[in-house]
């Protein structure tokens, strides 16, 4: 007669588990999601059939359906921030579109336009390109969503018509993100992370648009020796880009 140890290990198959990509987009950790990625995790990874893209829009749509959360694109933006395809179907031939059209996910389908066709999206959604200045006493809903690391509450912001570009106390919505990501590390070793960052550019924050103060989100990047903001950046400057005049926060 079999023990019962080797009955339960000859009744089940084994599963393999989910990549540690996909299982970042699953769990809905969006740092850890971004920290994969920025150290060269495929943003086009197959696994169990989907891509992480179609994986991402899948968990959002899904949560929405079971449990009438909010619809959000946290996970989608930081996948597409970080180059994914969005024309690329899972195995079962669905695209990322079609993924997000089958669960009536507006967010999802609007930002995968924005990528999709960037030339026409490029007037819908995004910044002044000035950054409009806002007087207020208190955080603006968007710089709080990025003050609180609050993803989800970011991506509904934007998709919503929140400027990317948005300028309260004389931070952008970049320049905020970078630097908030940027002094958790240093004061308490957290480590970097990019996810902010990579929602905003992914809703079209310019990435060379500076604080009020003159400091371009770069700059602060470097300031915080922040590598992982800094190759995001790049990806959205399309450049390496030049020299920088010195920082203002430099002594």
């Amino acid at each position: 007669m079999m023990d019962s140890d080797a009955l339960r290990s000859s009744s089940f198959p084994k599963v393999e588990p989910w990549t540690p990509a996909h299982e970042a987009v699953e769990m809905s950790e969006y740092e850890t999601l971004a920290r994969l990625l920025d150290a060269g995790a495929d943003p086009d990874e197959v696994c169990f059939g989907l891509t992480l893209l179609t994986h991402a829009i899948d968990t959002e749509g899904d949560s929405h359906l079971q449990s009438a959360h909010p619809l959000h694109t946290a996970g989608t933006a930081i996948v597409l921030a970080y180059g994914a395809d969005p024309r690329l179907p899972s195995a079962s031939g669905e695209t990322p579109l079609q993924c997000a059209e089958d669960y009536d996910h507006e967010p999802a389908t609007r930002l995968l336009k924005r990528f999709l066709a960037p030339a026409e999206a490029s007037g819908s959604g995004r910044g002044s390109g000035r950054g409009a200045s806002v007087e207020v006493e208190s955080w603006t809903p968007a710089h709080r969503a990025v003050e609180m690391s609050d993803y989800e509450t970011l991506s509904i912001l934007l998709d919503s018509g929140g400027d990317p570009d948005e300028v309260c106390f004389g931070d952008t919505l970049l320049t905020h993100a970078t630097g908030l990501e940027g002094d958790a590390h240093v004061q308490t070793d957290y480590p970097l992370n990019t996810a902010s960052t990579a929602i905003l550019l992914a809703y079209g924050a310019d990435p060379r648009l500076p604080a009020i103060d003159g400091e371009t989100p770069l700059q602060i990047a470097e300031y915080y020796h922040h590598e992982p903001i800094k190759r995001l950046l790049q990806r959205f400057l399309a450049l390496t880009p030049a020299e920088t005049p010195g920082s203002a926060r430099d002594e």
